[in-house]
């Protein structure tokens, strides 16, 4: 929900118009997006991987796709949430079409089926390499949503809407990637190509600093052009967070061990930096 929120906080700030009904129901439209995509990618994996020996090692605990190889969730069921929430997800973008206008379906609708088919059959592009998996994470997850959110409250965008969307969706590429980080090796067993598995885990910890380098330069960039304005800088903040969460795993040797706590550190982190975002938009207005 990050994207879509700094996207509406950033609508508000640069156009001054706050639709508190549409706000709620992008939002709850995300949500809702977000929680089916993660069901039907747990599900799709897990079909995947029916044939596969895990061989009683490598599998998250607190994972659906665990909790279906062992048994103690239906299959079937986490199938149903998923198209249950897509539903709800659905109506939401179609109440938000009739209220904002026809842009609101393609910004959610693409996003949705983007995302689907990251881990669906036939087409599957995360399990193919070459970082197809993580553009479509940066597109369905970071770039739509964040326009989407800004034409709920504004029924139109801009160049602010556009820069906005890089250094957001690489972050939204950064939480993802560093979950693939933790599941490697069962990606690996499945046969699904993430950047992770394609580079290895050494090589992929020093891209993930590379992707939290420029996302964090993004901001950066932005606000010396005039886009965004100078109080955008305190997202910024976020940066100490989520790269002392790589710099533990150096110092600790790079153990497999810490991957879970640089996971939770990503995600953290990214949650801090649209919070900050948003109040540096509070903050210009204000001040």
């Amino acid at each position: 929900t990050m994207p879509i929120l700094c996207g509406a906080i950033l609508g508000w700030w640069e156009q001054g118009v706050f639709d508190l009904g549409n706000f709620l129901i992008a939002l709850l439209g995300s949500l809702s997006g977000a929680l089916s995509i993660n069901a039907l990618w747990e599900y799709f994996d897990f079909r995947n991987g029916l044939s596969v020996d895990h061989g009683g090692s490598d599998l998250l605990p607190d994972t659906a796709y665990s909790l279906m190889r062992n048994g103690r969730i239906d299959a079937t069921l986490t199938r149903n949430l998923g198209l249950i929430f897509g539903a709800v997800g659905l109506a939401c973008s179609i109440l938000l079409a009739l209220l904002a206008g026809w842009p609101m379906l393609f910004f959610a609708g693409l996003s949705f089926v983007l995302a689907l088919f990251y881990a669906a059959p036939p087409i599957r592009y995360g399990y193919r390499g070459w970082g197809l998996g993580e553009i479509g994470v940066f597109i369905s997850f970071g770039l739509l949503p964040v326009l989407g959110g800004y034409y709920a409250l504004t029924q139109q965008l801009s160049q602010s809407a556009l820069w906005a969307t890089l250094p957001l969706g690489l972050l939204s590429v950064l939480v993802i990637y560093t979950y693939n980080l933790l599941r490697y090796h069962r990606d690996w067993l499945i046969r699904k190509r993430t950047l992770v598995v394609s580079a290895g885990v050494p090589r992929s910890l020093d891209i993930g600093i590379v992707l939290t380098v420029a996302a964090y330069s993004s901001f950066i960039l932005a606000s010396s052009i005039g886009t965004l304005p100078l109080w955008t800088l305190l997202s910024l903040g976020g940066l100490p967070l989520v790269l002392g969460g790589f710099s533990d795993i150096w110092r600790g040797g790079r153990r497999r061990e810490d991957l879970p706590s640089l996971y939770t550190t990503a995600i953290n982190g990214v949650i801090v930096t649209a919070q900050l975002f948003c109040l540096s938009l509070f903050l210009d207005q204000l001040l």
